[in-house]
Parts: C-alpha cells; structure tokens; sequence
C-alpha cells in the first residue's frame, strides 16, 4: 500500500473522494469474507474491527490521485490475494465510482494533535496513523474474553502511511482558510475555462504581440497558459 501511495504522490496532487471516511469504513468490514474476519474476545469484536485503523481508514481511506488519463488512482489498487482481497477491490471499484469532492492536505498543526508520531517543519515525510501497538492482557480480561492468557502479550497491527512534505502545510493556517483558497482558485479557474472562448484568448495574446495592449508582455505568459489549458479543457 505504501508503494501504491508512493505512485499517488508522484502525480503531484492528491484528492480526496466524494465517498466519506465513513462509507469507507462500512464497506471495508463489510467486504471481508466471514472466515478472513473471525470474531475476537467477543461477539462485537472481529480481528478487523479494530478501533486505531478505523480512525486511519476515516481519515486517509477515501485519498484518490489522478492520473495521466484522468482517471483515478486509489490506495486500495494494489494486488493481493490474501484476506484483503476483496476488501481492496470493493473499495477501489467504489471510490472509482465517485467523483472528486475536494483537494487532500495535512497541516503540521492537525497532525501534531493526532496520536501519531510528533513532527516538526524540518520532517521530510509525516507518518499517517500507528503501524502497530503491544498489549498486555490482564487476569480479569482473559476471565472476560476467554480467548487471550493472563499475561499475554499480542502485537496488532494496523494501517499506516507516510506522506511526503509536498503535502503538509506548515504555514500555521487552519485548514478551513486553506481549504477556502484551494476552492476559489478552483472557481476562478473552472469560470476562465467555461466562460472565456479560445477565439478571445488568442486574439488577447495577438493583440498584446502587436503592441496593442498597455503592459501586455507583462501578462503574455498567463494567457498563453491559459490557451493551453483551454485546448486541453475543451478536448476532455
């Protein structure tokens, strides 16, 4: 899954899917096969259902990328013919199914105040949830569950990533005032695109090679990047 992530983030952008964490969550317990999710300690708890990689899964389990082809990348695409199969081809089909609601970031702040590992601006990459974790049962716990010893100690393992900085903000500003600039740069981009005809642009970039617009070189770059990204929105 991390070498999967890895080809994500080398796309230079990630997303986060129209489908919540929580619908992610449900169909990843859901999607397992009774003998690959046994019950453990008790009948409300499975070896899956497992509190540290819901949380991870709510969080980070709807990230998708995009790529060359515009189509979605997910971290579920990965090959596997183990007890995660079907978990992972259910959730790949799924968030594929779904649109792109919002562009995925972490901020140094928020990541500070989860239960991960404590990070500075100096990190090149930021780990996302808690790789695994050592209990020790108790007497009285054993007496309960019947399943574990006194004394025994399991190790659990569960999902974790690690994201480059390129995806961590660590200006201080909260994710609300990020997420609002990502969302009107979006705006004022989509608008360019459907309300600005390729015929205006062009002429706008022959009227400044004329010499016939105030400062136009100033602005020659950005409409020929803009008539770019026109030709290849009106080709989609």
């Amino acid at each position: 899954m991390q070498s999967q992530f890895d080809r994500m983030c080398a796309t230079g952008k990630l997303f986060r899917s129209s489908m919540t964490g929580q619908d992610v969550w449900d169909l990843y317990i859901k999607s397992f096969k009774e003998e690959n999710n046994k019950i453990f300690r008790d009948p409300n708890s499975s070896e899956h259902n497992c509190n540290l990689c819901k949380n991870f899964l709510r969080r980070y389990g709807n990230i998708v990328a995009i790529d060359d082809n515009f189509d979605l990348i997910t971290i579920f695409d990965v090959d596997t013919d183990g007890e995660y199969k079907e978990p992972c081809e259910a959730l790949s089909t799924a968030l594929k199914s779904k649109p792109v609601s919002e562009v995925f970031f972490e901020t140094l702040t928020e990541l500070n105040k989860l239960p991960y590992e404590k990070c500075s601006d100096k990190n090149t990459k930021f780990k996302l949830g808690i790789d695994k974790n050592v209990k020790r049962y108790t007497a009285e716990e054993s007496a309960k569950y019947g399943v574990v010893k006194p004394g025994e100690i399991l190790t659990f393992n569960h999902f974790c990533l690690y994201l480059p900085k390129a995806f961590v903000d660590t200006s201080g500003k909260s994710v609300e005032s990020l997420m609002a600039e990502y969302r009107d740069a979006n705006n004022v981009f989509e608008r360019a695109m459907n309300d600005i005809p390729l015929d205006t642009l062009q002429l706008v970039h022959d009227l400044i090679q004329q010499g016939s617009l105030l400062n136009g070189q100033t602005h020659l770059y950005k409409v020929d990047q803009l008539i770019t990204l026109k030709k290849q929105f009106d080709s989609i």
